[in-house]
């Protein structure tokens, strides 16, 4: 029999029974899941109770099948989202590297149905016959999914507390969620997952019923945009400004950066903003410093990013940003210094942020929401190599998009003193 486990207080789990020719399966029992669920209501997910039980599970051999029992037993809907999500990516990894195992490996031919006990691989029963070496491939890599689920869902800020008010705009609402959740989830595809998943259960009524008609699965994107048509819809019909859309300048909306920063002057032209953690620079590199900022700036502003003098005089170079009036994430500086090794307390003001209001007539549909630095544009690749003092010549491929020929060879200098090397269509 393969691990038992039992607690003090009669906690068992005998899922697979391992025989001389063959393993027989056992379902976890309802009183074991219960007690776990109990447990989960009185201490909270990370308490090192709800640990200390699933240790006992863990103790037997489990397969997909009650990996899959645990979760739903443990998780609320949003966490479990996230737990599937992190199982894949957890699956798909492992399947990557049994690849490189010998052909006489077992787990050489393992996929990810078989991990996950997906496709034709649902039963229980079957996942109790795999290999014993592939039964705890799958073991671990579900409990491993299990525990990285956990700590993700005791943050500093429970993501259940960030709910929109009744006038508070879509976008706002987005722009808090949103930082709430990057500062816990460095995964993109599941903080998209979980955000989705979030702004659906926590905006308020009116947004709600926008969102339920929307087809398909709406992104954050295509809710904003929703919820702030039909604000507009709404100030034009009834003559009166709309939370959703249009605010005053005197009558900042609740939470943007702009209205909750002072200037420290009254002739400022910005507003000085700190650092949100400490920074080592180590090198003369470009290094993006969080701040304790988070976008929407407010009432349709967007702004420069620059240093201030006093950080300049001391070698910390802030490198000109611009934030758009749709960013709804922490805002980073750019930031080097030519005398590195060099520390940035947290808290320390070396930024200022310059509003203004764009004139820009014509734009994308897209809104920019978490994605910063470039990243909403196509992706883009840049060959580089480390160059010596002797600047030497290297035959290049030009790929061109939609011409004639399609790519040309061509034999260029590379300057070790340059940024760009220019390539002569005569070479």
């Amino acid at each position: 029999m393969a691990g038992a486990a039992a607690s003090s207080e009669g906690l068992q789990a005998f899922p697979v029974l391992q025989g001389a020719t063959h393993n027989t399966y056992q379902p976890l029992a309802w009183q074991a899941l219960t007690e776990l669920r109990d447990a989960v209501r009185k201490y909270g997910l990370g308490s090192a109770e709800v640990m200390q039980v699933l240790c006992y599970f863990n103790a037997s051999l489990l397969t997909p099948f009650d990996i899959r029992s645990l979760a739903w037993a443990l998780f609320p809907p949003v966490e479990y989202d996230f737990f599937e999500h992190k199982w894949t990516q957890l699956a798909v990894r492992v399947v990557e590297w049994n690849r490189t195992l010998g052909q006489g490996d077992p787990r050489h031919m393992v996929n990810t149905n078989m991990l996950l006990g997906t496709g034709n691989c649902t039963r229980a029963e079957g996942q109790a016959g795999f290999e014993p070496l592939v039964q705890e491939q799958c073991q671990q890599t579900g409990m491993a999914a299990l525990v990285q689920t956990l700590h993700l869902a005791t943050p500093q800020q429970p993501f259940a507390t960030i709910v929109q008010g009744v006038d508070e705009p879509f976008l706002c609402f987005a722009g808090w969620l949103t930082a709430a959740v990057e500062k816990q989830v460095s995964d993109r595809a599941a903080r998209k997952l979980m955000l989705q998943s979030l702004a659906r259960s926590n905006c308020n009524a009116v947004c709600k019923r926008i969102i339920e008609v929307l087809p398909g699965e709406p992104s954050m994107s295509d809710m904003a945009g929703a919820c702030a048509k039909f604000g507009k819809r709404n100030a034009q019909r009834e003559g009166e400004t709309c939370a959703d859309t249009n605010v005053s300048a005197s009558a900042p909306t609740n939470g943007d950066v702009l209205s909750r920063l002072a200037a420290s002057t009254r002739g400022s032209a910005g507003v000085d903003v700190c650092t949100a953690e400490s920074v080592v620079i180590d090198s003369d590199k470009i290094h993006k410093v969080p701040l304790d900022a988070f976008g929407p700036l407010g009432d349709g502003m967007s702004a420069f990013l620059m240093g201030r003098s006093s950080a300049s005089i001391q070698g910390i170079m802030v490198h000109l940003g611009l934030i758009d009036a749709d960013f709804l994430a922490q805002i980073h500086a750019m930031v080097s210094t030519p005398t590195s090794p060099l520390t940035i307390p947290e808290g320390t003001q070396i930024v200022q942020i310059v509003p203004f209001k764009s004139s820009v007539s014509r734009t994308e549909e897209q809104l920019r929401g978490d994605s910063g630095f470039g990243s909403t544009g196509l992706p883009q690749g840049h060959w580089t190599a480390v160059l010596t003092k002797d600047c030497p010549e290297t035959l290049c491929t030009v790929s061109m998009v939609d011409a004639m020929p399609l790519e040309i060879h061509l034999r260029g200098l590379l300057d070790t003193g340059a940024d760009v090397s220019i390539l002569s269509l005569a070479a």
